[in-house]
């Protein structure tokens, strides 16, 4: 079976999702492949260890794809200031928010957190296909299309493959 799209996304994780959503509504059909099945965790008792800092251009850019709103349902928390230091103890940086006149510098949220907004985000966009429990196998650059092949015998053919899917890439 084969499938034609102007970009193909390997990886679902917070990057590949928050680039879908925001090709979302967009004249561009893309398709996402994603190795692992998607387990719905946020919302859990169980807390992610797994958590980034993100600043408030992050924030705006989560508002911008329609995600930010599922996130301050959930657990998020606003930071004030940052120390930062090199592994040998002799540099030092201090971002703090009152240098700038803002309440915070940003948000400290779990991963599973941001990446099921982004999750829940991504069905309001009927441009964007999301095929979950695919491998990719084989990737062919052709003169004019990439195309993408994965373990099932599925082939998806893009003018653009963008590579999304973390240490671990194909």
């Amino acid at each position: 079976m084969s499938r034609q799209y102007d970009i193909v996304i390997a990886g679902a994780g917070m990057v590949g999702l928050a680039l879908a959503c925001a090709l979302g509504n967009s004249a561009l059909r893309v398709a996402i492949i994603e190795k692992q099945l998607f387990e719905e965790t946020a919302g859990d008792s169980n807390y992610d260890n797994r958590v980034s800092a993100i600043t408030m251009a992050c924030r705006y850019f989560l508002e911008h794809v329609g995600a930010w709103p599922a996130i301050v349902q959930q657990r998020y928390h606003p930071y004030q200031r940052m120390f930062i230091w090199d592994a040998v103890g002799h540099g030092e940086l201090v971002f703090d928010c009152a240098d700038i006149g803002e309440p915070c510098l940003g948000y400290i949220i779990e991963n599973c957190v941001t990446q099921s907004a982004l999750q829940q985000q991504l069905r309001n966009f009927s441009n964007i296909t999301y095929y979950e429990g695919y491998d990719i196998t084989a990737i062919d650059e052709l003169e004019a299309e990439t195309v993408v092949r994965c373990h099932n015998d599925k082939a998806l053919h893009c003018r653009l493959l963008v590579a999304a899917d973390g240490a671990q890439s194909l």
